[in-house]
């Protein structure tokens, strides 16, 4: 069960300390309030995404890219298209994998590490993963964009997660980049590319 792909696809970035501003209170407070406005507006998102894994034993970084189709408020597929052809579907409290015309059926229900990451999925793609008490947030400017980095306090993601990060685009305020640190050397970053808001999303695609 690709469970290396499935946690890379769930969580949607940790840059350089180097040019980083930490937001004042007063800054996190209207971000947070915007943010929530805005996500209460998003029936459907759907794009492009390049992913980069980089591990300390591998010589050059593994990259892979693919599209993405989320509809609220828990419906979303992950689907692979380079190097390898597959897809992710989380659905009605399942987990669908498809890989060669097969597809394989887990029931997240009943399982708490499962059950978890689906919830904490959507919240990276829509940005809701920032009012998750699950996380510590500390809000910084790196650049272009404001970064979301989130310290998980629950023992069953640290165990396979150190920090996540989110880099949010503070015109649109959404989600461009998502960034995982297992530790401190490993890491995946991916890029959300041609994001399109609020299109029709017929539920056919969510059926597996």
């Amino acid at each position: 069960m690709r469970i290396n792909s499935l946690l890379i696809f769930c969580f949607l970035l940790c840059g350089s300390v180097i040019a980083q501003e930490k937001l004042s209170a007063k800054e996190v407070k209207r971000l947070e309030e915007n943010i929530q406005q805005k996500n209460a507006d998003i029936n459907s998102l759907q794009g492009e995404f390049i992913q980069t894994k980089k591990l300390d034993f591998l010589q050059e970084p593994a990259k892979s890219s693919g599209k993405f189709i989320y509809k609220a408020p828990k419906q979303l597929k992950w689907i692979y298209l380079s190097p390898e052809s597959f897809s992710l579907l989380f659905t009605n409290q399942k987990l669908f994998i498809e890989e060669e015309g097969n597809t394989k059926e887990i029931a997240i229900s009943s399982n708490k590490l499962l059950r978890r990451l689906s919830q904490l999925i959507a919240k990276s793609i829509n940005g809701e993963m920032l009012s998750d008490n699950s996380f510590t947030v500390n809000y910084r400017k790196e650049k272009q964009f404001i970064t979301a980095h989130l310290i998980p306090k629950e023992a069953t993601i640290k165990d396979f997660i150190e920090q996540l990060v989110l880099y949010i685009n503070p015109e649109t305020l959404l989600v461009e980049k998502i960034k995982i640190m297992e530790n401190a050397k490993d890491f995946t970053l991916i890029s959300l590319e041609k994001i399109r808001v609020n299109e029709i999303i017929h539920n056919a695609v969510f059926k597996p």
